[in-house]
């Protein structure tokens, strides 16, 4: 993803923690057309972030990307 590479500078100044969330949340917009399932989705998204040698996201990571609160209650 050329999203992904176009943010790599910014691994240096945020925290670790900061830039796989910000990885995940890209990761997980592009990627969720293409995934038959919310399970293949977090799936997909902790290959891309292994791949950028980042620690895997837990679903519900995956989960609240998708519905952000402002938008789960409408």
């Amino acid at each position: 993803m050329k999203e992904i590479e176009s943010v790599k500078k910014f691994r240096s100044i945020l925290r670790e923690s900061q830039y796989r969330l910000l990885i995940a949340r890209i990761a997980t917009h592009y990627l969720k057309e293409k995934a038959g399932s919310k399970s293949d989705l977090h799936k997909e998204v902790n290959k891309v972030l292994i791949s950028q040698q980042l620690e895997p996201v837990s679903f519900s990571v995956i989960r609240n990307n998708l519905y952000p609160q402002n938008e789960s209650n409408t």
